[in-house]
């Protein structure tokens, strides 16, 4: 039983309403210049995307609630697994009604901290969007000439988060629709994808595809990918022996996080819709990291973790818009069937980089100032942070905070006592904010950057992202190449 969808399809979260309409009233009128590409419809859409802003910070407090009312009638199981769907709804409909006659006041009240947390969700929603409409504002010939195919932009008919998640200060993905098209809001550095893009002309033609920029001062529209909706069995064949290429470049470069989310099908070619992991810096060493091991073609995530089911790859695991996987007939296909296409696309890839390491090394060089974002812990990772810090319990005193903030601490073992607290501290006040932690360094740099300008970590980084992929692709050998195509064949087993 999914509670939350019960909770959200129930309405219960209808008490946030009028701070939600009030937030998209400010985002239009900071933005008066914007109404003729706003129209009068979008409020409702600006409304609907702070609202789902707002829900994880009361998901929890809301079930709590929820499990007491059942315990007030007897109907509380032992294990939550044993809950009993119709007694469930019925509870959930009883705490609707409570919040429906006093506004969620009595909600709220349960847990103290929720209303600081909220204005930092709604203050950095209305800044984050207002900047949106600003730059698009500044940019729109652009956007209309180079990713809405010169059309007029019409109306606003939808904007939405595309991953749910928010990083430095309300910042988020955006898909944007108007009535000429859809195309994406990337409040990111687009550097990566600049020095991929020059990367595949050059040396890896007809290997895969990147979507269209209109760049701007460290940020970027990008257009939507043209995806097929079906191949056919020759297709297939070529597609994943195009992703074999891009994954031998990945490997050749230390990628990281190349998920089902950042590697789509579009055709007989991949996409790469987002490379700011395309190169990574190491982190000094920190417990369960695996930037310690042997450099393996498994450490782009392109290829399945043996043993593990719940490492995602774009090989074997389809993402929530159901984008990543080749269909045919309507159905997805995985690499099954396909693994020696791959492979063999996998040892093209490899030699091409061997052949042409120096010059692409050369490349790599001029883009040592460019920002590489760094991962220090997966998004489940910290979801589930944030969840224990809006838990019940959590927003009533302050202890989850400390208790976030020791198992931050305990993530790292090599980097200083100051230094630890530091992240952790950083990670309490971005996920405070409903944000994902962020964090980044230049490609040449050893300083690691968060979520704020000028806010540095001094001693985090132990390696470049230059250096280490310099070093990894010094290592190209038809040895180490044999060697991977042992590991592939063992993780597509």
């Amino acid at each position: 039983m999914d509670w939350s969808t019960i909770l959200r399809d129930a309405a219960c979260f209808d008490f946030l309403l009028p701070r939600a309409v009030v937030a998209a009233d400010e985002v239009l009128y900071r933005c008066p210049f914007a109404g003729d590409l706003t129209g009068v419809g979008v409020c409702g859409e600006l409304t609907g995307l702070c609202m789902n802003r707002l829900r994880p910070l009361y998901e929890r407090p809301l079930l709590h609630a929820v499990l007491q009312r059942m315990s007030q009638g007897n109907n509380l199981p032992a294990s939550a697994g044993d809950l009993d769907p119709i007694a469930f709804r019925a509870a959930v409909d009883a705490v609707r009604q409570d919040m429906l006659d006093d506004g969620g006041s009595a909600l709220k009240s349960s847990a103290p901290l929720a209303p600081a947390y909220e204005d930092a969700i709604v203050r950095n929603f209305v800044d984050a969007l207002s900047e949106m409409l600003v730059r698009l504002d500044r940019e729109r010939e652009r956007v209309s000439l180079q990713l809405l195919g010169g059309k007029p932009f019409g109306l606003m008919r939808g904007i939405t988060d595309l991953d749910g998640e928010t990083h430095c200060h309300g910042r988020s993905v955006l898909r944007i629709e108007f009535e000429s098209g859809v195309f994406y809001d990337k409040p990111r550095p687009w550097g990566l994808d600049a020095l991929l893009e020059e990367l595949i002309d050059c040396w890896f033609p007809g290997c895969a595809v990147m979507p269209r920029f209109v760049r701007g001062d460290g940020c970027s529209f990008v257009s939507e990918l043209a995806l097929p909706s079906s191949l056919d069995e020759a297709q297939l064949s070529e597609y994943w022996y195009h992703l074999g290429a891009l994954a031998a470049l990945f490997h050749g470069w230390g990628s990281r996080d190349m998920t089902e989310d950042n590697v789509v099908c579009a055709g007989t070619r991949p996409a790469v819709v987002d490379a700011e992991t395309l190169v990574a810096a190491a982190v000094v060493r920190r417990a369960g990291d695996c930037e310690g091991l042997q450099p393996s073609a498994l450490n782009s995530s392109v290829l399945p973790w043996p043993d593990d089911e719940a490492r995602r790859s774009p090989l074997t695991t389809d993402n929530a818009n159901g984008t990543c996987l080749p269909r045919v007939d309507g159905a997805t296909r995985t690499v099954a069937g396909f693994e020696r296409d791959f492979m063999d696309g996998f040892v093209e890839g490899y030699r091409r980089l061997m052949k042409a390491r120096r010059d692409i090394g050369e490349l790599l060089d001029q883009a040592r100032d460019v920002r590489s974002r760094k991962v220090l812990l997966n998004t489940t990772a910290y979801v589930r942070a944030r969840a224990d810090l809006f838990s019940a319990s959590g927003l009533t005193d302050g202890s989850r905070q400390k208790r976030v903030m020791r198992w931050r601490w305990d993530r790292y073992d090599g980097p200083s006592a100051d230094l630890r607290l530091e992240l952790a501290r950083a990670d309490v006040a971005a996920l405070s904010e409903g944000d994902l932690p962020d964090y980044s360094s230049q490609v040449g740099g050893l300083a690691l950057h968060g979520a704020d300008s000028g806010v540095e970590f001094d001693g985090a980084l132990e390696t470049s992202a230059l250096e280490l992929a310099r070093n990894r692709l010094s290592m190209l050998s038809e040895a180490e190449l044999r060697y991977e195509l042992d590991v592939i064949e063992g993780a597509l087993s």
